[in-house]
């Protein structure tokens, strides 16, 4: 049985049920004591003018080099100024995934191709706000992530469509990783679609809405009486969901009511999942009673084993960054299910792999923002940027791609 046994990991990840348990059932803070890096384990903890460098290179990231060509905000910064801070802030071989884990455009690589990435986007579009609501540097102090609300206007040409002149409103997660001379050395900008980009990813943008981030979500805490607050190592909070899941095969849901509240909620960021959970079943977890019917389904179909990427927590607050790659390797169906319906489910929970039926594994990946009940220390809700998974690809995103606008990636094996 993998550690990640029986969890929702394809879709939801684990480490939902993980922090829930580790860093709420067991502290009512929802912060646990820092005991290692996203990797798990005696991780060295960074010294406050680490912390204080990489929270000041995030915030330069967002502010000048993504908005300062174009902003509202702030007087405009020139070509030359931008390109001054690229060279400082960017290795000369980072890369940049620029619309984060959609992939509907490559990554960019260096501060040359991140410029110029950045100078088409900001000719047709004007920040006219960038307001980071929490930033988060993780233990060992090489990464970082910020969860920020954005107001943009389209004010040019875009992909090949003229300009709209309309106001797109949203957040992103943005996500850093910095290299040992404190530059970043890759790095994923999620962000929900502008209106624009709806009309050509989403085949049906009627009926696949974004879900609004409600900031009062955000709750101080009291920090730990031994100190700094923060993350429970990784690697003990798949022990920890290894824990309940060796209750199974099939793993016992009620296990769930002491790590989520009744109505937690699975937030689908780009709205993928639609209005009415219409385009995928597994994404669709709006109370207790549905992460538990996924759980089951999830555990019935997926040997699933789930790595933790990365994750940070900003001391004195309810929320934990986290970006995981699990992978789901289908269990063989039930003989008189062979070559009926499993091959169909498995099809539809294919995370990266091509469009058709396959026999995986796949791979999953997600960046979450887990927010936790400031009074029971249970998870409250995931706000979730996933990459597309193949039901997305065949059912939700567009087949063909606008000039200038790649065909949405499509990935096989565990890239």
């Amino acid at each position: 049985m993998s550690a990640a046994e029986g969890a929702t990991a394809g879709d939801v990840a684990v480490m939902e049920y993980d922090m829930a348990a580790a860093a709420g059932a067991e502290n009512p803070d929802a912060a646990a004591v820092i005991s290692g890096g996203p990797g798990g384990g005696g991780g060295v903890s960074a010294s406050p003018a680490a912390e204080s460098h990489i929270a000041a290179a995030t915030t330069a990231f967002l502010q000048d080099l993504c908005s300062g060509l174009n902003r509202e905000m702030a007087p405009h910064l020139s070509p030359e100024q931008v390109q001054d801070i690229a060279s400082r802030l960017l290795a000369p071989d980072a890369v940049i995934h620029a619309d984060g884990l959609l992939h509907s455009v490559p990554p960019v690589s260096g501060p040359r191709g991140f410029f110029e990435f950045i100078t088409q986007e900001r000719a047709a579009y004007r920040t006219m706000s960038l307001d980071t609501l929490l930033l988060a540097v993780s233990p060992t102090g090489d990464a970082s992530f910020a969860l920020s609300r954005f107001k943009m206007k389209n004010v040019g040409p875009w992909h090949g469509k003229p300009a709209t002149r309309q106001i797109s409103e949203g957040v992103r997660i943005d996500e850093l990783r910095f290299n040992e001379a404190g530059q970043v050395s890759e790095a994923w900008c999620n962000r929900q679609l502008f209106e624009e980009e709806r009309e050509l990813l989403i085949r049906e943008p009627s009926r696949h809405h974004a879900p609004a981030f409600d900031p009062s979500l955000l709750v101080p805490v009291p920090l730990p009486e031994a100190g700094q607050g923060g993350l429970t190592a990784p690697g003990q909070l798949l022990n920890t969901w290894n824990v309940v899941a060796a209750a199974g095969p099939p793993p016992d849901p009620d296990y769930l009511d002491a790590l989520l509240e009744p109505d937690f909620i699975l937030m689908d960021a780009l709205g993928f999942t639609g209005d009415d959970a219409q385009s995928h079943p597994y994404t669709a977890i709006r109370s207790l009673d549905d992460a538990k019917r996924v759980l089951l389904q999830m555990a019935h179909k997926y040997d699933i084993d789930e790595v933790v990427q990365n994750a940070a927590v900003k001391p004195g607050y309810n929320a934990v960054f986290a970006h995981w790659r699990a992978r789901l390797t289908p269990r063989p169906p039930p003989p008189a299910a062979a070559g009926g319906s499993g091959s169909t489910v498995a099809a539809d929970m294919a995370a990266t792999a091509g469009a058709a039926a396959a026999a995986g594994p796949y791979t999953a990946e997600a960046v979450d923002l887990l927010v936790f009940s400031p009074a029971s220390g249970k998870l409250k809700a995931v706000f979730q940027f996933r990459k597309p998974l193949g039901s997305d690809r065949r059912f939700v995103l567009t087949d063909i791609a606008p000039a200038g606008m790649p065909v949405v990636g499509v990935e096989g094996g565990d890239g």
